[in-house]
């Protein structure tokens, strides 16, 4: 009775474009980021109504996964260099219409290791695809262990770590071709 069927307790990710789910986003947010220790908070970008509704103007897709019970368990947006908010600072080499940014990817404490992270990227994975993007690219504390595994299980590879001019904490560059 331990293990459960994935789908008896999450949904599959879906595009969350009104206001009620934005407001969900905020929460999941919140939850994680108060579920830090204080020194480790700044591993979360927090977004504000305002810029989900940018990132909602700039034809960003933002995904989550709800649980059964309507609560939102998982949340990622996929920006675009230069467009997005959030976006700049990425060595960016190429294109920039290729790349995908995978920004703000969050879960539920209760729900960390169950696979969530590696469904949204999966489906981050498939919008960018949809979108003609080739490269995914993602800025994750240095510090942020377990964002940094969970990202590298799934294909990212570091390319470089930089130091963040805004709160100087260090930061790695992480970049995955959206086929392979």
């Amino acid at each position: 009775d331990m293990i459960m069927n994935k789908q008896d307790r999450f949904n599959t990710p879906s595009l969350l474009t009104l206001n009620r789910q934005f407001r969900d986003f905020m929460t999941l947010q919140y939850v994680a980021l108060h579920s830090l220790a204080p020194e480790q908070q700044y591993f979360i970008k927090r977004r504000s109504m305002a810029e989900l509704k940018k990132h909602r103007n700039c034809c960003d897709p933002i995904l989550g996964i709800y649980g059964t019970d309507g609560t939102l368990l998982a949340q990622g947006i996929l920006g675009k260099p230069g467009v997005s908010p959030y976006a700049t600072g990425y060595p960016i080499s190429g294109d920039a219409n290729l790349i995908a940014l995978v920004q703000s990817v969050s879960v539920h404490p209760e729900h960390v290791g169950q696979g969530l992270v590696a469904q949204i990227l999966a489906a981050l994975s498939v919008q960018a695809a949809i979108n003609g993007q080739t490269l995914l690219m993602a800025k994750i504390a240095a510090a942020n262990t377990p964002s940094l595994k969970a990202f590298e299980r799934f294909g990212f590879q570091v390319m470089r770590q930089a130091q963040c001019p805004q709160n100087g904490q260090a930061y790695c560059y992480l970049r995955k071709p959206v086929f392979g």
